[in-house]
């Protein structure tokens, strides 16, 4: 005997999609469920996506570390990092003519000429005195024939060794001068720290100058909603204390 169900196109769909994600193993995209409710649909996401989130933060003396052990160009694009909030692809992009000194501003773009991660096809920045001083050294040396201000690496694939390689010398370095110093070297240092937390570091600090509320936060990185922006600002408790008076 052969039964026949009768399914409106709207949930043929949605039977279609959540077994391409099934197969797939990818989380399904729809927004609302079979009887219209949206909450049991987009709870496992949200979850999911909390679940993931990263706050990873600089430790104080890690920075210093890492720029030091990192040699100059790998220095100077995480200086530049840690002052504009500005994504790997985003900085691997900027080129000479996207910079305005006189104006303090500057221009991000993707590394594939497809716009920003955000969506928009540009995006531009303003300057901190720490970001233009990273653009006076860089203009002191030998520049690429393309233009991009970062050249000496085509696109984030390629840095991934550097920065690995920053990572372990600076965290080298650190050990032996915890053993010349005596003391316990500090749990987890240099570990587990990826180029994009310092997107997260930077955002950070901006919140945490207590001069930019959250939408001209927003409009220096980026983010197109506040949600999206709370996952970068992981704010110090001992900072917050000391506003408190």
């Amino acid at each position: 005997m052969v039964f026949v169900i009768m399914l409106s196109s709207r949930r043929v769909r949605a039977c279609l999609h959540f077994g391409a994600a099934s197969l797939l193993g990818r989380k399904p995209l729809f927004g609302r469920g079979f009887g219209g409710s949206q909450a049991g649909m987009t709870d496992g996401v949200s979850r999911s996506c909390e679940k993931n989130a990263r706050d990873r933060r600089l430790h104080p003396d890690e920075e210093r570390y890492l720029l030091a052990a990192g040699g100059p160009h790998t220095a100077l694009l995480a200086r530049f990092a840690l002052s504009t909030a500005a994504r790997l692809g985003e900085l691997l992009a900027v080129r000479w003519s996207d910079v305005d000194s006189t104006k303090r501003v500057i221009v991000f773009r993707s590394i594939d000429g497809r716009g920003t991660k955000s969506g928009d096809a540009l995006r531009a920045v303003p300057l901190s005195p720490a970001a233009l001083s990273v653009l006076d050294e860089l203009k002191k040396l030998p520049r690429g024939i393309d233009g991009r201000v970062f050249y000496w690496w085509k696109a984030s694939d390629s840095f991934n060794k550097t920065w690995a390689r920053a990572l372990s010398a600076g965290r080298e370095r650190y050990l032996v001068d915890c053993e010349k110093a005596g003391k316990k070297p500090a749990a987890g240092f240099l570990e587990d720290l990826r180029f994009h937390d310092l997107r997260h570091e930077a955002t950070s600090r901006l919140f945490e100058k207590g001069v930019f509320d959250s939408m001209e936060v927003a409009s220096i990185t980026g983010h197109k909603t506040l949600q999206m922006l709370k996952r970068y600002t992981h704010l110090r408790a001992e900072d917050l204390a000391k506003k408190l008076g």
